[in-house]
């Protein structure tokens, strides 16, 4: 799955990721709107699961979740991040 240009690896969130909810997956970060990332992935041909709105969307294909969000809360430290969030994970189903 292409990570949207530009964004930049955030290994402390994938590691939190992968160890504490035990998702395989990475974490990037990007000062764009959820709207702009959103629009990219539907153009990689993602169906979105449901509505797009300033705060997060959900997107998937075959077996790739890609989420967004925005604000959202380092698990390490508990501070809310104003930047946006992108998350690409593979699911078990």
């Amino acid at each position: 799955m292409p990570v949207y240009p530009g964004a930049k690896y955030d290994e402390a969130t994938s590691k939190a990721l992968k160890e504490s909810m035990g998702f395989n997956g990475a974490c990037y970060r990007h000062d764009r709107s959820i709207a702009k990332v959103a629009e990219f992935y539907r153009k990689q041909g993602l169906e979105s699961m449901g509505e797009v709105t300033k705060e997060g969307a959900l997107f998937t294909k075959g077996k790739i979740n890609v989420t967004m969000q925005s604000p959202w809360m380092n698990m390490k430290t508990g501070a809310m991040m104003k930047d946006t969030l992108i998350s690409i994970v593979q699911n078990g189903f």
